[in-house]
């Protein structure tokens, strides 16, 4: 090989750390090797192992790159990993294995020495594997194939402590993936939140202080007592903006037993290196805290928290990380430092309305109407916005609907100018929030939607069959803060469910609660005694029993009623017998 010729490597992974590999070349070109990647994504068993053997002896180093997925392809058994042994009693090391995410190691592996940088910033990161590759014995060639660029050093033959990305465009520049090793946070980060960013900066030195914290109801005001102030709109906005200063951050849906107790056991799955499993048994639990307790830099979100049990039985006695509540309750004093999330001020709502109307005598008169409420001032700047209605204009709809006895708060009729404006733009929009209101306030996975496909109405089932389809839609209703759409789940204020429910009348009720039972019904799995299926039951669990409460307290029973009644009964008793009292 010349000297100016390229340096061979092999970069082994899973096609899931695809982000990874491009990090790892890229760091290599700009630390000088020069190198020629050899990657082979998607081969047959045979094809990949027979290139394996061609890597080993043709390859300067391969590089494996660890990870719970890498480590149950089915191309990461021994069987390929002994290819890469053949040659490690020789003067130079043919295999590096890095680990970018926590897993457990194949036994073949376990005699090397690791790289492990799965819980290392970009920097740190960098240095480790830079000091593991110069430590097998290959070393950055005097001169890189290509011409320099212009002001750029000739490579270094020792590790670079940081990296230069100077000379690369932006767009070129590859993202670092690592750091946040175990990351579950279901939802986006929240594009319209205004007027947060002190509270935000608090929730932060608090948990630096060592302290949980818990975001909770602001005090009894005309603002608070229907709506709610976007507490965990809030723990969104923490969880994403700080992603990068954790290792790990999980979201716990903590308003029921049996969803958090699952959530919580689901960390195992990564920790252990394995697959999700279903059962949440105490043993899991127990493995989860005391893992806790022995690792820093987490974060643990327990949305919804009714009370201190729900939240200390899954911490461990030794805290290295932190802890977020958000709850309706107040009181979390030997639990949390308790954070009254309040109305947004004047300066910071006027944010949500048109630009043209925020300066106005109209729209200060609004502003005071409305008291600072984040789910009014989403629905009524919604509608301002896409319409460029001015603030006058909405203090008469307002007012014209405050004045019908059936709007018996300003809740009600914000909710009922909402829904006016999407029965004229898309009907299968007001139809998605009607549909809501008849589920739990907790996550709903956008599969649902799909499965119950033939149980909707017609023109909604159309919008349901084409999933860009269903994306607007979902798109639609996110701007009035009535509902919240990712990409795969839907959430919605529990509040505002209520006030849905009061507007649409009660012969609606009742044609939607019978829809919710029936799209319910067509997803919960008709064998809830498998093991294996306990997570997609407990993920559905609490919309099941809100649909089948609803139904009941209004008369309605169709034959899905007893059906998702006696699984959710058989789900529940089953799990009870496996899962003990880890919940």
């Amino acid at each position: 090989m010349s000297e100016n010729a390229p340096i061979r490597f092999f970069l082994s992974y899973n096609t899931a750390d695809v982000a990874w590999a491009r990090w790892v070349e890229a760091l290599l070109l700009r630390a000088g090797y020069g190198i020629e990647v050899q990657r082979w994504d998607h081969m047959p068993r045979a094809t990949f192992v027979r290139q394996s053997h061609l890597a080993a002896s043709q390859a300067a180093l391969t590089i494996a790159l660890l990870s719970p997925q890498y480590r149950h392809n089915e191309l990461s058994h021994a069987e390929w990993v002994d290819v890469f042994l053949q040659d490690l009693n020789g003067p130079r090391r043919k295999v590096l294995p890095v680990c970018v995410q926590p897993c457990t190691l194949p036994a073949a592996l376990r005699g090397l020495e690791i790289v492990d940088i799965a819980t290392m910033r970009e920097p740190a990161a960098a240095t480790a594997l830079m000091r593991g590759v110069v430590k097998t014995g290959v070393v950055p060639v005097a001169a890189s194939a290509e011409p320099l660029a212009d002001g750029e050093s000739p490579p270094s033959d020792e590790p670079r402590d940081s990296i230069d990305w100077s000379g690369l465009p932006a767009d070129e520049r590859p993202t670092f993936p690592g750091y946040l090793s175990m990351w579950r946070v279901p939802l986006d980060e929240p594009t319209d939140v205004v007027g947060r960013g002190d509270l935000v900066r608090q929730v932060r030195r608090t948990l630096n202080s060592g302290q949980a914290v818990a975001l909770t109801q602001g005090k009894d005001d005309k603002a608070t007592r229907v709506g709610a102030m976007g507490k965990t709109r809030l723990a969104l906005t923490y969880a994403h903006r700080y992603r990068d200063r954790y290792s790990v951050v999980w979201w716990l849906r903590a308003a029921h037993p049996v969803t958090l107790a699952e959530d919580f056991a689901a960390m195992a799955g990564p920790i252990l290196g394995e697959s999700p499993v279903a059962a949440a048994t105490p043993q899991r639990v127990a493995m989860v805290k005391d893992w806790l307790a022995d690792h820093p830099h987490w974060l643990l979100v327990f949305d919804n928290a009714g009370d201190d049990e729900s939240v200390t039985s899954y911490l461990p006695d030794s805290i290295e990380g932190h802890v977020l509540i958000t709850s309706r309750r107040s009181d979390w004093a030997g639990t949390a430092v308790s954070l009254p999330v309040p109305p947004l001020d004047d300066s910071a709502a006027a944010l949500l309305f048109p630009e043209s109307s925020r300066v106005t005598d109209a729209a200060k008169a609004l502003l005071q109407r409305l008291g600072g409420a984040p789910d009014l001032l989403a629905c009524v700047g919604g509608v301002m916005r896409i319409q460029e209605m001015p603030a006058s204009a909405m203090l008469a709809e307002l007012d014209a609907r405050m004045d019908n006895a059936a709007m018996p708060s300003l809740h009600h009729a914000a909710v009922d100018v909402v829904l006016a404006y999407l029965e004229r733009a898309s009907v299968p929009a007001a139809d998605l929030v009607k549909l809501c209101a008849f589920f739990d306030a907790d996550l709903l996975p956008t599969w649902v939607l799909e499965e119950g496909e033939e149980r909707m109405p017609r023109r909604m089932a159309r919008v349901i069959a084409d999933p860009v389809g269903l994306a607007r839609v979902c798109r639609m209703v996110s701007r009035f803060g009535l509902v919240t759409a990712s990409d795969d789940v839907l959430s919605w204020q529990r509040a505002m469910q209520a006030v849905v429910r009061d507007v649409i009348g009660d012969e609606h009720r009742a044609y939607w609660a019978g829809r919710a039972v029936d799209l319910i019904a067509s997803a919960f799995p008709w064998d809830p005694t498998r093991p294996q299926l306990w997570p997609t039951c407990a993920e559905l669990l609490p919309h099941a029993q809100a649909a089948l409460d609803h139904a009941t307290t209004l008369g309605v029973e169709p034959q899905s009623c007893n059906d998702l009644r006696q699984r959710v009964d058989t789900y529940l008793r089953e799990r009870r017998a496996v899962s003990g009292s880890c919940e």
